[in-house]
């Protein structure tokens, strides 16, 4: 497997948005070291979530034949059963660096989400053609980002952690059941994409006005986007933003240096977005 082609298969343009994920969990957590123990689960983040975008090619495989048939696995640059051992190794490799963590500084309550975790981006890899639905189980990998980094330096504001970690999930629920359409030729959203949709601005009418900012942003963006470029360049800026929604949940919390790195990372995120693909 050559540099290029794992770049491609992991997305490695938005790695950047799980690092200011991490830097959130920890601020969350009330870390003493925030970027020390923010550094340790980026590297166990980075590696799941690569993870995850390997399986996703791996399981899209078939649907890549027809619609992205530039796909390095479609494409004939690696192996199906390359692509799905090198993820598992490195969901393995990802567990280990976070559970490590966990076992001398966290709760024994950080076990469960990290548990969790690789299953809901197994489900997900290989569910989310089935419906739209699934976009919630794609927020949820990112809102357990939250909860695992938070409760592995010790945190124990549950209130606080659910409300943030329910921010990320609405935000990233809404942007997956947008992004369905990004390489589709009408910009208009399916009826059952709608009523999933639904679930987080409910979700956000019923708690604060940034839930319903976070649902509506994304979904609104991509439907008003007249091509199937001017999708893909909307998705690939969204997917960045998740750094800011983290810069907002770190600046409640912690240092306005944290927040600002993690602006930072957004910024990154875009810049790399212009050699290796966002989605």
């Amino acid at each position: 497997m050559t540099v290029n082609v794992f770049l491609r298969l992991s997305r490695a343009s938005n790695l950047p948005t799980v690092w200011s994920n991490a830097i959130a969990g920890v601020a969350l957590g009330g870390a003493v070291h925030p970027l020390i123990d923010g550094a340790i689960l980026a590297i166990s983040f980075s590696l799941l979530y690569t993870a995850g975008m390997f399986l996703n090619d791996y399981y899209d495989r078939e649907f890549d034949r027809e619609w992205r048939p530039d796909r390095p696995i479609t494409a004939g640059e690696v192996s199906p059963r390359t692509v799905l051992l090198t993820a598992l190794s490195m969901m393995a490799a990802g567990l280990l660096v976070a559970g490590s963590m966990i076992a001398v500084r966290g709760t024994v309550a950080a076990a469960i989400p990290l548990v969790v975790l690789p299953a809901a981006i197994l489900l997900y890899d290989a569910r989310h053609k089935k419906g739209a639905l699934y976009a919630v189980v794609m927020g949820s990998c990112r809102a357990l980002l939250y909860v695992i980094a938070a409760l592995a330096v010790g945190g124990d504001d549950w209130l606080l952690i659910l409300f943030a970690s329910s921010v990320l999930l609405t935000y990233v629920t809404s942007l997956t059941v947008a992004a369905r359409k990004e390489h589709f030729s009408a910009p208009e959203v399916a009826s059952s994409e709608v009523s999933v949709a639904a679930v987080p601005v409910a979700h956000g009418a019923i708690g604060a006005g940034a839930l319903l900012i976070a649902a509506l942003i994304p979904w609104l963006a991509v439907s008003r986007a007249r091509t199937s470029a001017a999708r893909i360049r909307t998705v690939g800026l969204l997917i960045a933003a998740i750094s800011l929604v983290d810069a907002s949940i770190i600046a409640s919390v912690a240092s306005p240096g944290l927040a600002l790195l993690a602006v930072t990372f957004g910024g990154v995120a875009l810049m790399l977005q212009s050699r290796v693909l966002a989605s």
